[in-house]
């Protein structure tokens, strides 16, 4: 079978003694060992591993990751530790996509936002097309899933909040992801989640779904639209509702279900992140984060009498108990810390308030006249007549 340059694409001559090819024209060497294969397809690719070279001033250590997209290594650059992406020898034979991950890059270098991995600097050379970003210690979301299943809801909800700020920040430079999964959200040592890895592959005339492994891994986190070759902003909330319904499920849409203890607002809000047309998802990141809010809290009006006859001061030992009822959102109630889907009004705890006795004050009269008033015995006798 014959192999296409990853820099050219120019068919190379294989030796059945020499697992390693030059190409003829741009001089490349191809190890020829190193193949990966497209699911459905018969087309193979050669990806070599670059563990030892150097590409722009980044010298590579050794390859820590590789897919569809690409290969990613450890790499050593002039601020010291760091990453770096290599694009897929199939993509990269596209000048076309070649030019658009190198503009993307240099788009997404210009993103600041803690929640997106930083991408220090892009580069072409000898037919490889790199970005350097930094690296960060820790795991995937992709690995964390599977050592634990799943996580739970208040993990859930933070993770939520972090990733819709920070694709509100990256559809706000005009840039649309496109390749949000578990495997693309990296937790660094505090747990923090951070975006990576944004996708580059279209569906279009020259990329089909049998074609190009890139798309195969993502497919059950595509939106609708995204499949046909229409991608937005909101092809990334549908995404994201796929991941944060796989990270409260344990499995995706379809393949799990939602723990019963779900909240009527995290439950809502996957509902329109999943929402099969565009129109019902939420006009933007930063409106779909705001589903997320907390909602006015009311107190029962039997609390606040409490709380003013205790200031009153009302004589007397006596208990009194009164139901503690708090109300979030418009329609949702909560009892210990969850939110119930259940009437507007339903009584989360009992208090007892003791009411202490208040002792009663001397009642005032006239005012006694200084002195020791005069006893019967010493009473001043009347005169008596002579």
């Amino acid at each position: 079978m014959n192999f296409l340059c990853p820099a050219c694409r120019t068919p190379l001559v294989r030796d059945p003694s020499n697992p390693v090819a030059t190409c003829k024209t741009c001089g490349v060497a191809v190890d020829l060992t190193r193949v990966d294969t497209a699911p459905g397809q018969a087309q193979l690719w050669p990806e070599i591993d670059l563990g030892g070279e150097t590409l722009g001033p980044y010298r590579l250590i050794a390859r820590i990751g590789a897919g569809g997209m690409g290969a990613v290594y450890s790499a050593e650059g002039p601020a010291g530790s760091c990453a770096v992406k290599v694009l897929s020898a199939l993509l990269a034979a596209d000048p076309a996509v070649r030019e658009r991950f190198r503009r993307e890059a240099a788009a997404t270098r210009n993103v600041q936002h803690p929640g997106l991995v930083r991408v220090i600097e892009e580069g072409e050379e000898r037919g490889f097309s790199w970005f350097a970003m930094e690296r960060i210690s820790g795991s995937d979301l992709r690995t964390k899933l599977e050592s634990t299943g799943r996580l739970g809801a208040s993990d859930v909800e933070a993770l939520a909040r972090r990733l819709l700020e920070t694709l509100d920040a990256i559809h706000r430079a005009g840039l649309v992801h496109r390749d949000v999964k578990p495997s693309n959200i990296l937790l660094d040592d505090a747990g923090a989640a951070r975006l990576c890895d944004f996708g580059i592959a279209r569906f279009d005339g020259k990329t089909t779904l049998t074609e190009s492994a890139a798309l195969l891994g993502s497919l059950q986190y595509m939106a609708p639209e995204q499949r046909r070759g229409q991608v937005s902003a909101a092809s990334d909330l549908y995404s994201m509702g796929v991941v944060l319904f796989e990270a409260l499920a344990g499995g995706v849409p379809g393949a799990a279900a939602l723990p019963a203890s779900t909240s009527r607002k995290m439950r809502r809000l996957l509902r329109r992140l999943l929402a099969e047309d565009v129109a019902s998802r939420p006009e933007s990141a930063r409106a779909a984060l705001a589903m997320l809010a907390p909602g006015p809290v009311w107190i029962a009006p039997a609390v606040v009498i409490a709380v003013l006859a205790i200031g009153a001061g009302i004589a007397g030992q006596q208990l009194w108990t009164a139901p503690v009822v708090a109300v979030v959102a418009r329609d949702a109630a909560v009892r210990d810390g969850v939110v119930l889907d259940a009437a507007m009004v339903v009584p989360t705890a009992t208090v007892t308030i003791p009411i202490e006795p208040v002792m009663p004050k001397p009642i005032k009269g006239p005012k006694a006249k200084v002195g020791n008033p005069p006893s019967k015995a010493t009473k001043k006798p009347s005169k008596l007549a002579p």
